[in-house]
């Protein structure tokens, strides 16, 4: 038997509907495992800015750079050509 122009309809519509619910499922999936890995590395910062501040006061004031990564000046390692 033949599905009615109402069939035809609700068949094109409840396709498009699941078509919706399947990306906005997968995209839920790909944000909560990006919400994790967020979690995971404020968790290893926490740590790593409690390491930093019990080494902080033992460094020598030029070794640490402004933004707190390196030594403040050159980091050209090449000897200069002559």
């Amino acid at each position: 038997m033949a599905d009615t122009p109402d069939q035809k309809a609700a068949d094109k519509i409840g396709r498009a509907i699941d078509g919706q619910i399947f990306r906005l499922n997968e995209e839920r999936r790909t944000l909560s495992q990006a919400a994790q890995r967020m979690a995971d590395i404020d968790a290893e910062l926490l740590v790593l800015q409690n390491e930093k501040a019990r080494i902080d006061p033992r460094r020598s004031p030029a070794s640490i750079a402004a933004d707190g990564i390196g030594t403040v000046g050159s980091t050209n390692v090449n000897p200069k050509r002559t």
